[in-house]
């Protein structure tokens, strides 16, 4: 059933699921874009560093306001996930219409979505074993996110080295908690190439490589 807006503004509701497909832990940002009957594009929703494990899925109804001063005519409504704002892995779009324009009598004033509680923090996500994921992104400029999983409480150390061995910095120094934890490597003061990165956990230890590009 085609979905219209009146001319005083409205709200649209509708559910979002952003899923891991893939055999690793993965990081990712998920937004919204509005593309207007005139030209341009509104952005409501932007969600950075989305952390699911493997199978993990985050879904929410979300509700959508529509000003009273949005033009008459159909919207594209397109959710993105992948690397905020160019590089889009996933996207799924839905259109809705709005009949006139009421600015000057609607009681909806702004573009502005609920539903996805931004104010309360994930909760844990359980870790059955040791692991380190990809850098994500990677190739990357100037920042990437590594994950890794604790399945207890443990005396963690996350260190990035380039390809002579020598050392560039220690990420993580210390005892972390049982569970999924992310860490920001920032390559703005290094030159392009390719950088390792290593994680020592009790008896665990894994590597990773990872490529700055500028």
């Amino acid at each position: 059933m085609p979905i219209f807006i009146p001319g005083t503004g409205g709200t649209v509701e509708f559910d979002i699921t952003v899923a891991n497909i893939v055999d690793s832990v993965i990081v990712i940002d998920a937004w919204t874009e509005i593309d207007l009957p005139t030209g341009g594009t509104v952005s409501p929703l932007i969600l950075r560093t989305i952390t699911l494990p493997v199978g993990g899925i985050v879904s929410r109804t979300l509700t959508q306001n529509v000003p009273a001063s949005a033009p008459a005519g159909y919207y594209s409504y397109i959710a993105k996930a992948g690397v905020y704002p160019a590089t889009v892995h996933a996207w799924d779009s839905f259109s809705f219409g709005k009949i006139g324009d009421d600015s000057g009598t609607g009681q909806i004033h702004d573009w502005s979505i609920s539903g996805w509680d931004l104010e309360q923090p994930a909760p844990p996500i359980a870790a059955n074993e040791y692991n380190l994921s990809s850098a994500y992104p990677n190739p990357f400029n100037p920042e990437t996110t590594i994950s890794y999983a604790l399945p207890q409480n443990s005396k963690v150390q996350l260190t990035v080295y380039d390809l002579t061995g020598s050392q560039i910095t220690t990420l993580v120094d210390g005892w972390r908690s049982a569970g999924m934890h992310e860490v920001t490597f920032d390559g703005s003061n290094l030159a392009s190439g390719v950088y390792l990165y290593r994680l020592e956990a009790g008896d665990f230890h894994a590597d990773g490589k990872m490529i700055l590009m500028k």
